[in-house]
């Protein structure tokens, strides 16, 4: 979960932040975890004979340029937007993990938000209403 988090944050930033720093497999994994849990928005190429994409191609055609180095932009979709929304401070973050870190991607999800509407004064008796 760290390591979808640290992708999103690096696309969100277009590419300033600096790379996460996992094996190239354990990337290709997490890619296609983020396509399928729809926080990403790209383009599948290649497949292997076993489905899975070889390569990612940015939906948006963006390729940036950082130190010399040419990076794919994968703009986040709504839903990548939502969770990193409730997944960037790093104390809730590092909080949730603590508590859900081992469960489902959508209890952790569900975490973070339930998180931060208990934060907000006032915010917690209108949601239960609803």
């Amino acid at each position: 979960m760290n390591l979808i988090r640290e992708l999103l944050l690096f696309y969100e930033s277009d590419c300033t932040l600096p790379y996460p720093t996992a094996d190239e497999s354990a990337i290709t994994q997490h890619m296609i975890w983020l396509i399928e849990a729809d926080l990403i928005a790209v383009l599948l190429a290649n497949s292997s004979a076993s489905g899975n994409p070889q390569s990612f191609i940015p939906i948006d055609g963006r390729i940036m340029e950082k130190n010399g180095r040419q990076c794919m932009h994968f703009p986040l979709t709504w839903n990548g937007c939502e969770f990193l929304a409730a997944a960037r401070d790093n104390h809730r973050w590092h909080k949730s993990m603590q508590i859900v870190g081992g469960f489902p991607f959508a209890l952790i999800n569900e975490y973070l938000k339930a998180s931060i509407k208990n934060s907000i004064p006032g915010l917690r008796g209108f949601i239960s209403k609803t």
